[in-house]
């Protein structure tokens, strides 16, 4: 070993090679290049916002056209309401008209009870449900069902692939 010549100092690493990028990481870095920015650009928002807006929803004519039909069905039906009930009030009565009234809500109240008694054996069967979940014999079942079912489908799963992996040979 010669202390003075530099090319024999053996802690010395030989020149580095210039850096190349294989192709595969060439077409990442490309990839990576066309992706948009972390920060949208200057403006961004106010493009984006400027595309979103839009004329009322009442602007269009179409809606406008819509909206003053059913004005005049309004109009015309409460003008032919009056009359007909002013007709219904002179045959029934006062006291007809304000039992027709007490009556629709008395029937109205009876089909709010019979809906809520149809809701009544889903919430019985909901209760005892909850209720069986809370025993951990029943938990145990549930989670060997699951367990078994889980297992079933894996092997549908394997059965239904094994036809495609498997090749036949024509002798």
């Amino acid at each position: 070993m010669n202390f003075f010549d530099p090319d024999s100092d053996p802690t010395r690493l030989p020149p580095a090679e210039p850096f190349r990028l294989p192709a595969d990481e060439r077409q990442l870095a490309a990839l990576f290049r066309a992706l948009p920015e972390r920060r949208p650009r200057t403006g961004f928002a106010d493009r984006v916002l400027a595309r979103l807006a839009s004329p009322s929803l009442f602007a269009r004519p179409a809606v406008r056209a819509l909206l003053a039909a059913a004005g005049v069905v309004v109009a015309l039906s409460a003008a032919l309401l009056l009359p007909a009930a002013g007709f219904l009030a002179t045959r029934v009565g006062p006291a007809g008209a304000i039992g027709f009234v007490t009556g629709s809500f008395a029937e109205l109240a009876v089909r709010f009870a019979s809906g809520l008694a149809f809701w009544e054996p889903l919430a019985v069967t909901a209760r005892a449900f909850a209720r069986a979940l809370g025993e951990p014999r029943l938990i145990a079942l549930l989670l060997a069902h699951f367990l078994i079912a889980t297992a079933a489908l894996r092997g549908l799963v394997a059965l239904s692939t094994a036809s495609r992996r498997t090749r036949h040979v024509a002798s």
